[in-house]
């Protein structure tokens, strides 16, 4: 018997042997697709259509290529890409490919491997950060894997991303991507009340003394921002207000994060520093986040700076925020609330909203002058000839000077005659 198990074990070496040589694609082959960038190249031509002219025959070449790869060589494909930033490969062919062949349970342990390998190239480390975060994603939400493994590899993963956001000798870029999809992973369990507080507390510790670190990378701190958005942690709120508060100490990309995780859960406290933003910042890529939050919130008190500011910039993103809370200036004209009437109108007139003239009839009579004149005005810019005609029905007892001013022009359009009035001293002087 002993010497039977010795055969056995001498000939170990042999079979393994004999085996790479029957199957080069077993183990790392010297001569495998591992190092050929002639086959690299040669994908790189069927994606750019320089061998094919069909995008479906394109797309069937690609495929049908990384298909015959063994794992190995696909990562290896996958790096050579990343190196070269040959994204369109990466993109429609070789991530394809690892959906297919793993699905929602990959290699974990093996691509931990290369995602915490610092040598290896940061686009290659995000394709395969990104893809072991879906692949948990898609897990979580389909139910179609086993809850034991899924448990192992969510806790595996999130375990990962956490040491490489707080490693500050990694590149930023990767720490941040990390820390986006951490954040996104929890948010399943924040949505499906799967998340304990006292995990929520611990993972919300970690994004927070990332954000509270003076010296760190301002990517690495927007992105545990947003992180902390996901995660609905509102211990943030203090910090991300003193953030846009005092935003000539920060960066754009933080002030941008963190006016956006403040509109996302409807900071009405948020309102007056943002609207700081709008008026004083040079930054226009902080004026567009500011805006595009205020609309976000929605409050009363974000229309007047954003009217103020309509056309700062020349930047279009008042208008399309002033849009988008169009039913809060109409629920504002319908209640006829003094208080935000002026700017209310102005909005209306700034984005044209035809829908709301009748409400703007409503007010023409209005005992405040500012109110009268701006709501002609808006009709007068927006309206059709039967709403100018309804302003002049209505506006017969008029005698203010400045409105029959206006009210002049709107018969001049109409094609009448003007009818002079006596005009009293106090009204000239009103």
């Amino acid at each position: 018997m002993m010497s039977i198990r010795k055969v056995d074990i001498f000939r170990i070496p042999l079979i393994l042997l004999f085996l790479l040589l029957l199957c080069p694609s077993f183990g790392y082959a010297e001569n495998s697709t591992f190092g050929n960038k002639e086959q690299l190249n040669k994908l790189n031509e069927y994606l750019e259509g320089k061998t094919i002219s069909s995008d479906q025959e394109k797309q069937a070449q690609i495929n049908n290529y990384l298909k015959n790869l063994n794992n190995s060589d696909l990562l290896e494909i996958l790096e050579q890409a990343s190196e070269k930033e040959l994204i369109g490969l990466i993109s429609y062919g070789i991530t394809g490919e690892l959906k297919r062949r793993w699905g929602n349970n990959p290699p974990v342990t093996t691509f931990i491997k290369e995602i915490t390998n610092k040598t290896k190239h940061r686009i290659y480390r995000e394709v395969l950060i990104d893809y072991l975060s879906r692949s948990v994603k898609v897990a979580v939400r389909e139910g179609n894997l086993d809850k034991k493994i899924l448990e192992i590899n969510k806790a595996t993963t999130l375990k990962t991303f956490e040491a490489i956001a707080k490693d500050e000798r990694d590149n930023n870029k990767i720490r941040g991507r990390a820390l986006s999809e951490m954040g996104a992973i929890l948010l399943l369990d924040v949505e499906r009340n799967n998340l304990p507080l006292n995990k929520k507390e611990e993972y919300g510790n970690v994004f927070l003394s990332l954000l509270e670190n003076e010296k760190e990378d301002s990517f690495v701190k927007g992105r545990a921002i947003k992180a902390l958005r996901m995660i609905h942690d509102t211990r943030a709120i203090p910090a991300l207000i003193n953030i846009i508060t005092d935003y000539s100490n920060q960066q754009p990309f933080v002030i941008r994060s963190a006016s956006i995780a403040l509109a996302k859960i409807k900071e009405i406290n948020a309102v007056v520093p943002l609207s700081a933003l709008l008026y004083e910042t040079k930054d226009e890529s902080v004026f567009n986040t500011a805006a595009y939050a205020l609309g976000l919130i929605e409050s009363k008190n974000s229309i007047k700076p954003l009217v103020d500011n309509f056309k700062r910039f020349d930047s279009r993103i008042c208008e399309f925020t002033l849009r988008d809370i169009k039913d809060l200036l109409i629920d504002i004209l319908n209640k006829n609330e003094e208080t935000y009437l002026i700017e209310a109108i102005q909005g209306i007139s700034l984005i044209n909203q035809v829908d709301a003239i009748p409400l703007l009839l409503n007010l023409v009579n209005s005992p405040n002058y500012e109110i009268r004149y701006l709501s002609i005005q808006a009709i007068y810019k927006i309206g059709k000839i039967t709403d100018l005609e309804n302003v002049l029905n209505l506006t017969t007892k008029e005698d203010n000077p400045v409105i029959l001013e206006l009210l002049t022009q709107i018969k001049k359009k109409l094609g009448r005659k003007p009818v002079e009035k006596k005009i009293s001293k106090e009204k000239v002087n009103e």
